[in-house]
């Protein structure tokens, strides 16, 4: 029926869009850092790599310790893939302190080469991506165009 495939749709993307909200709220204090080495091995114990991953913050992005909540990585080790780096979260105390550490949401790149960008949620990632598309397509015709004046 129709009629009952209509109303589980929408359902659906009712339910999509909520934990949507949920998760968006919970990394509105977070910031992610990528391309940050960790200490890897079976080893290290997972306590080593957060006070590593903390005294990073601290040394060399050089924030303070009072805006940092607690650091960790996102994922999980794989051993098959050994020079690939984990994003490192960063849960910061306050909004101001995010927008501080990520250019009012717009990311940068560190001196020593790291990402720092607000820590998304999916749909959000995907919503970007595609606006970075739709400029790039709209960047590419408009000098298409002025090539043939």
């Amino acid at each position: 029926d129709l009629h009952c495939l209509s109303v589980s749709l929408a359902e659906a993307v009712t339910q999509k869009m909520d934990c949507d909200k949920l998760v968006r709220e919970q990394k509105k204090l977070c910031v992610v850092v990528m391309k940050v080495p960790e200490l890897k091995g079976e080893s290290v114990s997972s306590a080593k790599r957060r006070e590593e991953d903390t005294e990073f913050c601290f040394k060399e992005l050089g924030m303070e310790r009072d805006i940092v909540k607690r650091c960790y990585r996102a994922g999980r080790l794989d051993a098959s893939k050994p020079d690939y780096c984990r994003p490192l979260i960063i849960e910061m105390k306050s909004r101001e302190d995010v927008e501080y550490w990520t250019n009012d949401g717009r990311g940068y790149k560190t001196e020593g080469g790291y990402w720092v960008n607000p820590d998304l949620c999916e749909a959000d990632r995907k919503a970007n991506f595609l606006i970075r598309q739709q400029r790039r397509e709209r960047l590419r015709k408009s000098r298409e165009n002025r090539g043939r004046d």
